[in-house]
């Protein structure tokens, strides 16, 4: 018992400790605009000269999620937030404010150790760097939880239960018009409303046509599901993508509640027969390269770097379509076995079905894509995990992992960034005098890279 309390406290500490240093970490980074950062804080500009209007809706270029985040970031000039760092630490705030929401809804669940649990957010290594880069997730994160826990709440509050549904669909709208795979709730929504066996039809209606508003609106301007400026890049399907997707879910699984795959050995010896063989075509015919945080393995050593440039990067896509197999067996076991659970139905639907949208992702993968299908995945093993040494072991090894990427992020990126900033001078593109980050104007040069 004493051992079981050691290592409870141990793991409080720890994820205790995780946000401190992530803000410390905050306020030491670049003033520099890092990584797709440059693309969203460049639109702040157009919204502030154009407002709200149909021409700033069209002319947002070099990203894909709509205006959200330009929604959130232009007001905050008035209070003088201009500088990328004080971006990130509000992306910090929200970031928390997610954190606390996932806190209430395991409590109303009667969750042990809700803080704990909710906490676990930072063993994820995706967190660090979302949640320590000015980027489009966590704000899109935050209204997708206040969607959520009102629709929670709306099941517990049949009196309040239209106002609740009510709130809930104008929160999804805002959250689908900053990051479009969101989108994907909805239908996770009417599976978990199907289920339901007291039907509130008039609360339904005004979830989903409160939730479409916006986002109908926006779509509608475009033309499409992203801005007109990126269509072109944004067209055809990846389904490599979408394997890589859900080997992700796994391991983001795996660092919370590994039991979840705990199936008949009979399922992992064929996993291992399977590995070997895609191995074997990948090394022959396919020759399909893959390195998970690539800006970790661009820093090291000749020799280990050349092992896993050349070597390991042909066996990890192998384990990596693996991993998807044994989630994807894995989720529809658990799907078969919570059928007559509505929400939790609900929370494994959202999960996957977000993942699904990486199919249509951009010219290349980022962690950040599955990453938005995990507040869903942490609510729906919270009642599971057990708080052991195992798991303080890999939320340790999870944390080093995402200070260590964030890190190298703000170091590599910041060299990438004055190689542009010089490339931007070099082609005579107008830098806003007004933001004390490097924040670029509108121009009719080519675009220097797409935000996803």
């Amino acid at each position: 018992m004493n051992d079981n309390k050691t290592i409870k406290y141990l793991l409080a500490g720890v994820l205790i400790a995780a946000p401190v240093i992530l803000i410390i970490l905050i306020c030491i980074s670049p003033l520099r605009l890092i990584y797709d950062e440059n693309n969203f804080v460049s639109n702040i500009p157009l919204l502030e000269r154009c407002g709200l209007s149909v021409e700033f809706i069209r002319g947002i270029r070099n990203q894909s999620p709509g205006p959200l985040y330009q929604f959130i970031y232009t007001p905050l000039k008035a209070i003088g937030i201009t500088t990328i760092v004080q971006y990130r630490l509000v992306n910090m705030l929200m970031l928390l404010g997610s954190i606390f929401l996932l806190h209430k809804m395991m409590k109303e669940e009667n969750v042990e150790n809700p803080i704990i649990k909710s906490m676990l957010i930072f063993a994820i290594p995706g967190t660090w760097t979302t949640g320590g880069l000015a980027l489009t997730e966590i704000p899109s994160i935050l209204f997708l939880l206040l969607s959520v826990y009102a629709l929670f709440m709306s099941a517990k509050e049949h009196r309040n239960s239209f106002l609740l549904m009510s709130v809930s669909g104008l929160l999804m709208s805002l959250t689908i018009i900053g990051r479009t795979p969101f989108l994907m709730v909805l239908p996770a929504a009417a599976c978990l409303f199907f289920l339901q066996k007291d039907r509130n039809i008039p609360a339904i209606l005004s979830y989903f046509l409160l939730a479409m508003a916006a986002p109908l609106a926006v779509f509608y301007i475009w033309k499409g599901l992203v801005p007109p400026h990126v269509q072109t890049i944004q067209s055809g399907i990846k389904p490599l993508f979408l394997t890589y997707a859900f080997s992700y879910l796994c391991v983001f699984v795996l660092i919370i509640n590994p039991t979840w795959y705990k199936l008949p050995a009979v399922y992992y010896k064929a996993l291992g027969a399977l590995f070997i063989l895609l191995l074997v075509l990948n090394v022959t015919v396919l020759h399909i390269n893959f390195v998970p945080l690539k800006s970790l393995s661009t820093k090291l050593p000749a020799g280990p770097g050349y092992f896993v440039d050349h070597i390991l990067s042909s066996a990890i896509p192998c384990l990596m379509w693996c991993m998807c197999a044994l989630h994807i067996v894995a989720t529809v076991l658990h799907i078969s076995e919570d059928r007559n659970n509505a929400w939790k139905i609900f929370l494994l639907f959202a999960a996957t079905f977000i993942a699904i949208t990486t199919i249509k992702s951009a010219a290349q993968f980022s962690t950040r894509y599955p990453y938005q299908s995990f507040p869903f995945l942490l609510l729906y093993c919270a009642k599971d995990i057990k708080l052991n040494k195992w798991l303080l072991i890999r939320a340790v090894v999870g944390i080093v992992l995402g200070i260590v990427s964030l890190r190298s992020y703000y170091s590599i990126m910041y060299h990438e960034v004055t190689e542009r900033k010089l490339k931007v001078k070099s082609q005579n593109i107008k830098v806003n005098p007004e933001y004390s980050a490097f924040t670029v104007v509108h121009s009719t040069e080519c675009p220097l890279s797409i935000g996803g």
